[in-house]
């Protein structure tokens, strides 16, 4: 059990805890895809997670996830229908179905490129940072924009039998 017996080795340059998640599919990514990269994780949160190009976590951010925010929209606002989380073909919705896709999908592929744009400015790694994407909405975030170079659905699963393995061959 990763945190108990066995901690994911990643450098980070601070006295707080890095998510256990977080540094599994950070790990994944750099032994499966080398680094500097950018590793973004779309669960019930999604994660944004640096890593330098020495292996140095360097941080990230956390928003809540796209079912997270539409479904406390719903919840919230009496009036508003529960969607389907597809992108709409255009901004300009005719209908309240339409256009709450467009704020919550659309706006939240916009919110992602901002945040990968920006985390790669703040890690002055030049142009060769790969972006990797893992979890449930990663496939609908990455089909629509060109920032995301990777969906890969295993990373999490590839993360923990990379550290095994290197706990095993350590024991």
């Amino acid at each position: 059990i990763i945190g108990d017996d066995i901690e994911p080795e990643i450098s980070y340059e601070s006295d707080d805890h890095l998510g256990d998640d977080r540094a599994v599919a950070c790990i994944g990514a750099v032994e499966k895809y080398g680094k500097p990269l950018v590793v973004l994780d779309f669960g019930t949160a999604t994660t944004v997670d640096a890593v330098s190009g020495d292996g140095i976590y360097l941080g990230g951010s956390i928003l809540a996830g796209l079912r997270i925010a539409t479904d406390a929209l719903f919840r919230q606002a009496a009036m508003l229908p529960r969607i389907e989380l597809i992108n709409p073909p255009t901004v300009l919705g005719q209908n309240t179905v339409s256009q709450i896709q467009a704020g919550s999908v659309a706006g939240y592929i916009g919110a992602m490129e901002y945040l990968i744009r920006r985390t790669k400015e703040e890690m002055n790694c030049g142009d060769n940072i790969r972006v990797i994407a893992t979890g449930g909405l990663a496939r609908l975030v990455a089909d629509n924009t060109d920032m995301i170079d990777i969906v890969d659905g295993q990373l999490i699963l590839d993360g923990l039998r990379i550290i095994y393995e290197k706990y095993k061959a350590g024991n």
